[in-house]
């Protein structure tokens, strides 16, 4: 047999889609999250209660601003998420994106035109 058959080509292929969707079912944020979020006004400390269903993440943010709900995505180990806050009858949407390690996660948030920071997150036991 020829190193480059197909079906030892095949069966690499197979391997690697194997292990591929082993890793993204084992990313699992479901749960509670104690953030820190660094922004042009300050640090917070807001929480997350996010649900899973399969890449779709929704859930509730509670922070000084209230609570509102979230919705966002994942794809492997990155993590998508929004949540749009008032502040003084203003909206702003807040986009979140990162990446999940186990119970941990961190990464970059948009504040609408206010601004970027940074935010991490952990998981509460």
């Amino acid at each position: 047999m020829h190193p480059r058959s197909p079906a030892l080509i095949a069966v690499f292929a197979l391997a690697f889609v194997i292990g591929t969707v082993a890793i993204a079912a084992e990313t699992d944020v479901a749960g509670t999250w104690d953030m820190t979020v660094e922004s042009p006004q300050g640090t917070a400390h807001p929480m997350l209660v996010l649900r899973q269903n399969g890449s779709r993440i929704t859930g509730t943010y509670r922070g000084r601003l209230g609570e509102a709900p979230l919705q966002g995505s994942l794809t492997d180990d990155r993590i998508q998420f929004s949540v749009t806050l008032k502040f003084q009858d203003q909206s702003t949407t807040v986009t979140y994106t990162g990446t999940v390690d186990r119970d941990a996660m961190n990464g970059t948030a948009q504040f609408g035109e206010n601004g970027s920071g940074k935010w991490s997150a952990r998981r509460k036991s």
